[in-house]
């Protein structure tokens, strides 16, 4: 890490290694950013990056932060990985990352807020971009296969941006549980970022496919390649005999992983002081995920924003608590047609501000209704 590189050349020059403490923000933005698990000392960095972040933030970030309108001394690890994050590698996926760098060394508030500016205005093309890109894979997988019937999914387009194939990737993934590579042409050459499943090492199956490939490089869940244009067939059968050889029925289910089963009745505000204790959450330290069983819901259920499902719930008299599922829309008429029957819920503990009031709310993964999982 850049981080102890500069802690050691300062020990080496007999200096103090707590000089470089300033820029823990960054190193904190840096692990959020790159995914990479947050635990030993990784996660003392990511607190105290957070914690700098959110009680001095250098210009540029908070530049960043009042533009999207994220205040301060409440930055989580999930606001860098869904919010500051993405604004930050757009520059770069887009093609100049000098706006970025620029950004997070501005040392004036006017220079801060008028890179900050910039940085949105080129987010705002990265997600249109995403968007096109994600709509065109789509169509690409209803006209050419059955994601459902195959292994993998491989797609290429010659026109895709390198920039955001690799997030398309991903959420390929979150939907149709497969190995996923999204493939581009530049400069003569096929090149495109691979993202896997849980138990599917996909540099391993790319090792598998060395011949095949001009180059490769990565890791177990992610990777990038760049094939000749002449092996391109060659290598899609390949990696589909690899994967259809390794992967079975069960690995295309989603798995989701359960800490405890709680009643309702123990979401208090000491219980959340607690799960406090564990953050910063990332990966290998995930947020933990409860159940509760037998739950109403009370009142009427809504879909807000893009399909998020949102809903009042009790258990025993219990609560309400205010719930909200994310890209959950298509619970909501089974949970209507369910006559008002109990359901079980899966779901994460958080905090919700809303008109300057803050109250805990559950984040919800899943729900069964009666017994049942929604397809």
């Amino acid at each position: 890490m850049g981080f102890k590189l500069v802690q050691a050349t300062l020990i080496k020059l007999g200096l103090q290694p707590d000089v470089a403490h300033p820029y823990l923000d960054l190193v904190a933005i840096s692990i959020a950013s790159d995914i990479v698990p947050i635990v030993d000392e990784n996660r003392i960095l990511m607190r105290e990056g957070l914690m700098r972040i959110n009680s001095n933030p250098r210009p540029g970030i908070k530049a960043l932060m009042d533009r999207i309108q994220l205040k301060a001394t409440e930055i989580s690890t999930s606001h860098i990985v869904f919010s500051l994050g993405p604004r930050i590698n757009a520059a770069g996926r887009m093609g100049d990352a000098a706006v970025a760098v620029s950004l997070l060394i501005s040392e004036t508030e006017q220079e801060a807020n008028e890179y900050a500016a910039r940085l949105e205005k080129i987010n705002f093309q990265r997600r249109d971009t995403d968007t096109k890109t994600m709509d065109q894979a789509l169509q690409q997988l209803d006209q050419n296969m059955d994601p459902e019937k195959c292994s993998s999914l491989v797609l290429h387009d010659p026109d895709w941006h390198l920039g955001v194939i690799g997030i398309v990737a991903s959420r390929l993934v979150d939907i149709y549980c497969r190995p996923t590579i999204m493939l581009s042409t530049v400069d003569g050459l096929i090149k495109g970022s691979a993202r896997s499943i849980n138990g599917f090492n996909i540099y391993d199956a790319l090792k598998e496919c060395d011949d095949l490939l001009v180059q490769f490089g990565g890791h177990k869940y992610a990777a990038g390649l760049t094939i000749a244009q002449d092996q391109l067939e060659n290598f899609i059968e390949r990696f589909q005999q690899i994967t259809s050889e390794q992967l079975s029925e069960q690995d295309f289910k989603p798995e989701l992983l359960i800490d405890a089963e709680i009643p309702l009745s123990e979401i208090t505000p000491r219980f959340w002081k607690l799960l406090k204790q564990f953050e910063p959450y990332g990966p290998n330290n995930l947020k933990p995920i409860f159940v509760s069983r037998n739950i109403q819901i009370a009142g009427r259920l809504s879909i807000v924003g893009q399909g998020h499902l949102k809903m009042r719930i009790s258990q025993d008299g219990t609560g309400p608590m205010d719930s909200i599922g994310f890209n959950m829309k298509k619970f909501a008429e089974p949970l209507r047609n369910a006559g008002g029957s109990p359901v079980d819920i899966a779901y994460a503990i958080e905090e919700n501000t809303w008109n300057n009031r803050t109250t805990l709310q559950l984040r919800l993964k899943d729900i069964h209704i009666n017994g049942d999982q929604v397809p």
